[in-house]
């Protein structure tokens, strides 16, 4: 797919971090992880690129880091039910 075997280790290894310590339904849990891998796939190039750090060390672990924070992102928006709770996540994002 492109990538090398170190960046696919490290993204299957961030979802079963995430999956394993979730306390949300299995589905959901494998539609967070299927997302968090694919904003893995697709930004952690680009992240490397703005962070200006070389290929061979850091690769890995900021496709891990991504894949995480990727997942946290859908998992969030999976959470929102409803308008109102919507409204409270810009709140509290606003710091209000």
């Amino acid at each position: 797919m492109g990538q090398p075997s170190s960046f696919w280790f490290a993204v299957l290894l961030a979802g079963i971090v995430r999956a394993a310590t979730t306390n949300e339904s299995w589905r959901s849990a494998v539609v967070s992880c299927f997302c968090g891998a694919v904003i893995a796939y697709m930004l952690t190039g680009s992240v490397m690129h703005w962070l200006a750090l070389p290929q061979a060390p850091y690769f890995p672990a900021v496709a891990f880091i991504v894949g995480t924070i990727g997942q946290s992102a859908v998992r969030l928006v999976i959470s929102i039910t409803s308008v109102s709770v919507l409204a409270e996540l810009v709140r509290a994002w606003r710091g209000k």
